[in-house]
């Protein structure tokens, strides 16, 4: 009988988690210790949206989004960077920087 229950009652073998996965949830721990939101209207995060255009794409000209972002530097934030090829398939680089130099544009939803 405790054979068969050893496989109904033992844990699903997990992979350890990553430093940058064990890292995030011990801020998130300290955060909740000190009585800090990450989330909501006082919180540190809140949902920001974007979004990912493709240089070599020639609708780019005609989008009403693109075209909301005048400065050619901002506008660049949104681009894809050409990474290289893999099997015949174009690669892309869609960098997200959330603030300073070289900003992501974010849109108000």
């Amino acid at each position: 009988m405790t054979a068969t229950l050893d496989g109904v009652t033992r844990k699903k073998d997990r992979p350890e988690p990553s430093a940058e996965q064990k890292l995030a949830e011990e801020l998130v721990a300290r955060a909740r210790e000190q009585g800090v939101s990450l989330t909501g209207p006082d919180g540190l995060l809140k949902q920001l949206t974007t979004r990912l255009y493709f240089p070599d794409e020639a609708l780019n000209k005609a989008d009403p989004v693109l075209g909301l972002v005048e400065d050619t530097a901002r506008r660049q934030t949104l681009m894809a960077k050409p990474a290289g090829q893999e099997g015949g398939a174009k690669l892309y680089r869609f960098d997200i920087v959330l603030q300073g130099e070289g900003e992501t544009v974010f849109f108000d939803v």
